[in-house]
Parts: C-alpha cells; structure tokens; sequence
C-alpha cells in the first residue's frame, strides 16, 4: 500500500466513512474495567466505592497506532436489606493514527442488585453515555493531491468530511449474576451479558452519509476458585461482536496470597486468532495493579513483528470495616 494511502485506510477503518463501519473499545484485561464490559457490574464489589486507571498502546510498529484511556468511579448509593442501589462515571478516550481520530466518551451507570439467596446477587444495569468523534486532516495525504507526477499538498483534497461528528448519546444495558460461597470464602462468580449503542447513533463525519453505530453485545464470565489457604485459581472469558467483527478472549492463572492483604496474580490468556496476552497482577490492601501485553499472531504479525499492545491497569477500592464474624453479611453489600 502506498505511504500517502495509509492514513486515509486507518480513517475510514476507524470512522465508518465509505461504508465500513466503526469499531468500539476494548481491552486484555477487560476483568479491571467493568463498567465497560456491563453496567451491570457498576457496584458489584465488596466495599463502598472503587475508582479504576486504564492505559493501553497498541500496535506501536505500524504507522496507525492506537491508545486508549480509560477512567471510572463506583459508588453504592442504597445498600438496605437484599437490596443494592449503585451508580458509576465512566470516561474514556481513544486515539490513532496520523489523523488523530478521536473518541472520547462519558458516561453515568445506574445498577440495581438484589439477594435472592445468601450466595447469589442478580443486578440489572442501564447506562447512558455522551460520546464524540473527531479527527485532523491536516496531516492527511489524499487521492486527489496527486498531480499525476508527484503529491502536491496544495491541491484541494475535495473531500467533505467534518472534523467532528458532534456530541451523540449512546444507551445501554446489562445483567450480571454474581456468586459467593461465604463472607470468609474467595471464591466468587460474575456471568452476565450486555449490550451497548442500543439507539445505534449516527457516527459519520460526512452529512450527506448517515450511518448508525451498530449494536455492541457481549457476554462474559470471570471467577476466582479458592483452592487453598494461599492459592486461587483464576478463570475468565469474554466474548463481544459488532455487526460482522467479534472477538474471544479466554484465559486462566493463579492467584497466590503472600500475607492476608497481599497477593501477586499471573495468567495467560489468548485473543483468538489475535493475540497470546500474558499478564501479571499485584493486589496490596485496597489497591490492584495488572500489567499485561498482547504478542500478536495474526496474520498482522507480519506488519507489527508480534508487537501487540502494553496494558496496564489500577484499581482502587474502598473496603468497609469488616463486620464480626457472626453477623450475617450479604455476598455483595
């Protein structure tokens, strides 16, 4: 492909202009984001409130490169009898490529959670997020630019693209089934399924070409099975599509326990025909720190040499005081 056509494919790839359509967020450690894998999992932790950090550079030996930021904050507003009331912000910020094509999104999650055993939370979450698109063209090289000799950067690009498609909203929803064996038990279960962009908003930068936002759906589980007094094993899987794109990511690790409040995780999970993602993760008192990076296997790999994406994630949560053992707790609350 020549030079002056490649940020024009990494745009309409990314846009949706010209008929191929765009593609949402995600991440390798998808378990440390979880308002945007379902609302439904807004609240759905063991203590008051957690805020999550998230970083991810992909593909940095190619010429579209992508990174993507993410920020979010969880509250339980009601927690009374077997019932839950949470809320989550959530913000994130995409960008790539020589037209820094932009997405930023901001978002408010409601979660409701009820007990319908001492082991088992079902939760039903609605969302509702602002998002925009945006790029610059001036560093752009176009078809039309060339004088039949040579690029020529004073020639009129005659292309009718907006430099932002404006500030659209986006629903969605989700529901989670939560398990827990006991309050002194590790071992818990999250399986849900949700779906995003349910109003399928108009994301073209062109006017005169409407195109909707296709429908994310995904459905995932992730588990922590305490195997003794210092190990857990870890499990997860995550699968999500968009109109004709999807992906599949399973993977499973070990979870060991240095002290009561310390514990270094390490896994191993693949992307299916994408990407082996090894990861390493660091729990101390209320904080989680997960680094991971994807080793591309694709038949990209001949563009990227293997390289995939560094990830890392933190995570911060805000434990109440741990009531005495023989009151009753809810899994959950």
């Amino acid at each position: 492909m020549n030079n002056y056509y490649i940020p024009l494919f990494a745009l309409l790839l990314s846009s949706g202009a010209g008929g191929l359509m765009a593609q949402d967020l995600h991440y390798s450690q998808s378990y440390f984001n979880p308002q945007h894998q379902s609302p439904a999992l807004t609240g759905i932790f063991e203590g008051n409130k957690r805020a999550n950090l998230h970083y991810r550079s992909q593909w940095e030996t190619v010429p579209v490169q992508y990174r993507t930021m993410a920020a979010g904050f969880e509250t339980k507003i009601i927690s009374r009898d077997n019932n839950m009331l949470a809320a989550g912000l959530l913000l994130q910020r995409d960008q790539a490529g020589d037209a820094e094509l932009s997405w930023t999104q901001i978002g408010l999650n409601i979660n409701a959670a009820h007990n319908i055993s001492s082991r088992q939370t079902i939760s039903a979450g609605f969302g509702l997020l602002f998002f925009q698109r945006k790029a610059d063209y001036s560093n752009l090289k176009w078809n039309n630019q060339w004088d039949g000799d040579i690029y020529n950067p004073s020639l009129p690009s005659k292309e009718t693209l907006n430099d932002a498609t404006g500030l659209k909203p986006s629903l969605s929803a989700g529901i989670n089934w939560h398990f827990k064996l006991n309050p002194q038990s590790r071992t818990a279960i999250d399986a849900g399924a949700a779906a995003m962009h349910l109003n399928k908003p108009d994301v073209n930068f062109r006017t005169d070409m409407p195109r909707a936002l296709p429908v994310r759906v995904g459905v995932y589980g992730q588990s922590y099975i305490q195997a003794n007094l210092q190990y857990d094993y870890v499990i997860f899987a995550h699968y999500q599509q968009m109109q004709k794109a999807n992906e599949t990511l399973i993977g499973a690790g070990v979870r060991y326990w240095l002290t009561e409040e310390s514990a270094i995780q390490l896994a191993g999970a693949t992307r299916i025909g994408d990407a082996i993602i090894p990861s390493i993760a660091v729990q101390r008192n209320q904080w989680k720190v997960g680094i991971s990076y994807d080793i591309n296997i694709s038949a990209f790999k001949i563009a990227t040499n293997r390289r995939g994406g560094f990830e890392i994630a933190a995570v911060y949560t805000a434990a109440p005081v741990k009531p005495p053992k023989e009151l009753k707790v809810c899994p959950v609350f």
